[in-house]
């Protein structure tokens, strides 16, 4: 996997995890839920800033494009 590929994915992790299906509900911007939200999605990403440590593995990089697609697919 290469460096761009693992940021890529990483992003997409965040969005998800920022991710909150709001119908039905009122959504208020800068309210506890939303700041926790943000935040989640900020230590996410904070992981594009460490140097992965493990050697190539591909095993895992089967496991991330695997999960990669489920992100696709939703």
């Amino acid at each position: 996997m290469t460096p761009q590929e693992r940021n890529a994915l990483i992003e997409e992790c965040a969005r998800a995890a920022e991710a909150q299906d709001r119908t039905g509900y009122e959504w208020v911007r800068d309210s506890l839920w939303a700041k926790i939200l943000q935040r989640a999605g900020a230590n996410v990403r904070g992981l594009m800033t460490i140097e992965p440590t493990a050697k190539i593995d591909p095993e895992l990089d089967h496991t991330l494009s695997v999960l990669s697609t489920a992100l696709n697919d939703e």
